[in-house]
C-alpha cells in the first residue's frame, strides 16, 4: 500500500488566463495544461531566471538602474543626514540626532571614497565630493550647536 503512494504523483492544472506564450486562453475551451509537478516547477524556475536576466540586461554592463553605485552612496549620505537631524527617521517620522552615528557614517563614506578613487566616472567623483562637503559642513554646524548648548547649560 505504501508503494502505491510512492508511485503516485500529483498534476498541476494551470488555470491562468494566459497560456505559456502570453496569449489569451479561449474562454469556451476549458484548456488546462496538465504536467507533472516537477516539470511545472522547472518551467516556473526557468521563467523566473529569464526575467531576472532580462531585467539585469536592461542597463549597460548588466546593472539595473536602481542598483547604481551612486544610489548606494546617496543612501549612506541620507542615513548620515538622518543622524545629523536634517532628515526625519522614515520609520517613525521623528527627527533624532546621534552625532556619533553621523560621524561613523561620514567616515564610512570617506573610506569608500578612498577605496574607489580612480575607478569612478566624473559624475560619481563629483557626487562624492559634493556629498562629503555637505556632510562635513552639516556635521561641523551640529557639533558647534551642541557645544554652545552644553556651554549654556553649564553656565546656568
Amino acid at each position: 500500500m505504501s508503494e502505491e503512494k510512492d508511485e503516485q504523483s500529483f498534476t498541476f492544472k494551470d488555470k491562468r488566463r494566459f497560456d505559456s506564450s502570453g496569449d489569451d486562453r479561449e474562454e469556451g475551451a476549458e484548456q488546462a495544461d496538465e504536467q507533472p509537478a516537477e516539470e511545472a516547477a522547472e518551467s516556473e524556475a526557468a521563467a523566473a531566471e529569464s526575467s531576472v536576466e532580462s531585467s539585469a540586461a536592461s542597463e549597460p554592463g548588466g546593472e539595473r538602474a536602481d542598483l547604481a553605485f551612486s544610489t548606494f552612496i546617496v543612501g549612506l549620505a541620507s542615513q548620515a543626514f538622518m543622524f545629523l537631524g536634517a532628515i526625519a527617521d522614515p520609520a517613525d517620522q521623528q527627527i533624532k540626532k546621534d552625532l556619533e552615528q553621523a560621524a561613523a557614517m561620514i567616515a564610512l563614506v570617506e573610506v569608500l571614497r578612498e577605496k574607489t578613487r580612480g575607478n569612478l566616472t566624473e559624475d560619481e567623483d563629483s557626487m562624492f565630493e559634493d556629498v562629503l562637503y555637505q556632510l562635513h559642513m552639516r556635521y561641523v554646524a551640529e557639533v558647534g550647536a551642541a557645544d554652545e548648548s552644553s556651554a549654556r547649560d553649564n553656565d546656568s
